[in-house]
């Protein structure tokens, strides 16, 4: 799991003019985005090397049943 963590919260604001003037790409980190489920898979397979970038988990509803 990756968050911000050792930035500096008063440096927040430089770095989000940044990635709204474009200078600052973070979409170029992302290789998937998959829901919660996907997210699983992800977690499971993390003991081997599946390439680079960052998955991101953008729906946490829970699966349904009948899946």
């Amino acid at each position: 799991l990756v968050g911000s963590h050792g930035m500096q919260a008063h440096r927040y604001p430089e770095m989000l003019a940044k990635v709204a003037s474009g200078r600052l790409r973070p979409d170029l980190l992302v290789s998937s985005v998959v829901n919660l489920e996907g997210g699983v898979e992800h977690l499971e397979a993390m003991d081997s090397f599946h390439g680079v970038g960052l998955v991101v988990i953008d729906d946490f509803a829970a699966p349904s049943a009948d899946r």
